[in-house]
């Protein structure tokens, strides 16, 4: 568990599922509890998206799901 509370996900039970997490975590981002990290290409909707947390300056990673072949996760940056 970070210093916001977040915990790994190793893959998404569903689809809403995944889109509830992607929800609440925009959320946290727009109250001003983490930032996220821009990527080379923001234009890019398929590219993994990062945040920082901002009490502990961590960062972790939100991997999209491919569907057939991964669930897509949320876990720290190592």
């Amino acid at each position: 568990m970070s210093d916001c509370g977040w915990e790994k996900i190793e893959s998404f039970s569903s689809p809403s599922e995944f889109k509830r997490f992607v929800r609440w975590i925009e959320s946290q981002r727009d109250s001003g509890l983490c930032d996220e990290v821009v990527v080379d290409d923001p234009l890019d909707k398929w590219a993994d998206r990062k945040f920082r947390c901002k009490s502990s300056s961590e960062v972790w990673v939100l991997q999209l799901p491919d569907a057939g072949y991964f669930a897509g996760s949320w876990s720290p940056v190592s």
